[in-house]
């Protein structure tokens, strides 16, 4: 009896000083592992079949990802810039539209540029990929053969001198 008493009081004085919870990002994996060289990192598992998607804001200023393998990201060590293009750098002509659809893209930056029109249920109908040279490039999308309703215009450009992206997304209308 003595024995048991002992025992429960060790049980409660050491349940004292742990922790059920951690707030660190920590899987156990049977096989896979990790590498790292500069500001990429590599994560891999084998024999898991959990699903990992990665949820991005319509402003491109947050990515949420959900799954196992996640990345984790120093806020010291990223730097925040205006990415959004400005509205005058962006004409879209006529808009609501019946049939064609002017983009008008006017900068000085130089880069490769990416324009995809969506249906208002994610789905892509257009992909256009284009260099830009540091001045107006016009393109014309025909939506005559699309039903009225609302679309969604992304246009993106990778700037030529780094790494960085510039990028919006604008509300068509067709009749």
């Amino acid at each position: 009896m003595k024995c048991k008493l002992i025992a429960l009081a060790l049980t409660f004085a050491s349940g004292s000083h742990c922790f059920g919870q951690s707030a660190l990002q920590q899987v156990i994996n049977t096989s896979g592992g990790s590498y790292q060289q500069g500001h990429f990192s590599i994560d891999w598992s084998i024999g898991e079949l959990a699903a990992v998607n990665t949820m991005q804001s319509a402003d491109m200023l947050y990515n949420l990802t959900n799954g196992f393998l996640q990345t984790i990201t120093d806020p010291a060590n990223v730097a925040i810039a205006n990415t959004e293009l400005k509205q005058e750098e962006v004409r879209i002509l006529p808009n609501p539209t019946r049939d064609i659809l002017e983009v008008d893209l006017k900068t000085n930056q130089t880069g490769s540029v990416t324009m995809q029109l969506y249906d208002i249920l994610g789905q892509p109908l257009v992909k256009r990929s284009f260099y830009m040279y540091g001045y107006a490039q016009l393109q014309k999308i025909n939506m005559s053969a699309f039903r009225p309703g609302n679309y969604i215009l992304k246009i993106t450009l990778q700037l030529y001198q780094g790494s960085e992206l510039r990028s919006g997304s604008f509300k068509i209308v067709k009749l």
